[in-house]
């Protein structure tokens, strides 16, 4: 029987913009208080050089300290203890420590640790980041990852195979009925065209210039419909995005290939530099096919993706991480995907708006049945009690 009313101390950390990890932890925060649970949060700032300048390490420091101690008087009032742990070395001090604390001075406190992104499974049993990850996780009475691949991976690592979960994302997007989604496919037609979404973090390696540059060869070809399409995230550049070396450099590039793509006639290009709430709620309303080429090293169960399937669209993306876990026969998976590669699978689709429409449909059901947040929220109720 779930027992509402009990305390939950939930320790993560947040950055100055969007993670997932983070999103997923404040939705849960958020609908866990709603269901009557005494939740508590012991937050901690990642490490931002461009936010703290000189003071980044001294501000971290005392910032720690105090994060400590609020999660360790916290913890001692709580009868569950939830770790959000990142997957780098400061990580395993600034959220570790507490929690490893804690399972010391209150042995008896279920102990739950939940992880997102996928760095740890490039990591081998015997490796100094694997054995000090594993030291942690071993504190915990559950461990949750978001797929059968992660959880294999940590059972290699030497995690105890009864204590590891799979838990899948939720999204806190509207959820579109059968209706609206048929309403939408039926719009298109001479006079409208078909509308194609990439949203995500401009990074290299999430796909956007596979994207464009796809867009760029259709543009180029006469048997495909009038299409519509919208490039939506902040340029970011990181160690996985190496094309640039410039934010400016990468912006002159996008713009170029807009203006190329656009002078064609038969394909229309915004590009939207990132989106929140009800903008990008409607951008996901608006589309029919979301399109997320990512070969992103670290890719885990993209958010994107779920918003996508409970929005109506349907999707072309890649095979990377817990993907096709999460999509399997309701999206097209790319095992290669590259811009002549990316262009075909959306040719394929949107010269036939029949299986567009049907591969949309089958996302939404497969979100309604596996991703909605009231199912979510069930599993974390079950785990909260035991």
């Amino acid at each position: 029987m779930i027992t509402a009313n009990r305390s939950v101390l939930f320790i993560y950390s947040r950055i100055s913009g969007y993670a997932g990890q983070q999103a997923a932890t404040d939705l849960l925060v958020e609908q866990l208080s709603e269901s009557g649970y005494r939740v508590r949060c012991a937050v901690t700032w990642a490490y931002d050089r461009d936010r703290w300048g000189k003071w980044a390490y001294p501000v971290l420091l005392c910032q720690y300290l105090l994060a400590w101690c609020q999660a360790i008087v916290l913890g001692l009032r709580s009868s569950v203890v939830c770790l959000n742990l990142g997957q780098t070395r400061l990580a395993f001090l600034r959220e570790g420590i507490p929690f490893r604390v804690l399972a010391w001075l209150r042995p008896r406190a279920r102990r739950i640790v939940s992880l997102h992104g996928s760095v740890f499974m490039g990591w081998q049993p015997g490796e100094p980041l694997a054995r000090d990850f594993v030291k942690i996780l071993c504190h915990a009475h559950i461990v949750t990852v978001l797929g059968p691949k992660q959880r294999q991976h940590l059972i290699d690592l030497g995690v105890p195979e009864k204590c590891v979960e799979v838990l899948c994302n939720t999204a806190e997007v509207p959820v579109v009925t059968e209706k609206q989604l048929r309403k939408n496919f039926d719009e298109i037609g001479s006079e409208e065209p078909i509308e194609l979404l990439f949203l995500s973090n401009l990074i290299i390696s999430k796909g956007y210039l596979v994207y464009l540059n796809a867009l760029r060869r259709l543009a180029d070809q006469r048997d495909i419909p009038p299409l519509s399409a919208v490039l939506c995230g902040p340029l970011k550049l990181s160690e996985f995005s190496d094309n640039h070396s410039s934010a400016e450099e990468a912006r002159s590039h996008i713009e170029q290939l807009i203006a190329e793509i656009i002078q064609s006639g038969k394909i229309d290009v915004r590009w939207i530099e990132g989106a929140r709430g009800e903008a990008k709620f409607d951008l996901f309303r608006r589309a029919h096919l979301f399109v997320l080429p990512s070969q992103y090293p670290v890719e885990a169960q993209p958010l994107v993706l779920l918003e996508a399937m409970a929005s109506g669209c349907a999707v072309i993306t890649s095979t990377v991480g817990e993907i096709p876990f999460t999509m399997s026969d309701v999206g097209l998976l790319l095992d290669d995907v590259d811009d002549e590669r990316v262009a075909a699978a959306i040719r394929e689709l949107v010269n036939d708006p029949a299986r567009l429409a049907s591969q949309a449909s089958l996302g939404l059901q497969r979100y309604r049945e596996r991703f909605a947040i009231p199912a979510h929220i069930e599993q974390w109720k079950r785990l909260l009690n035991g």
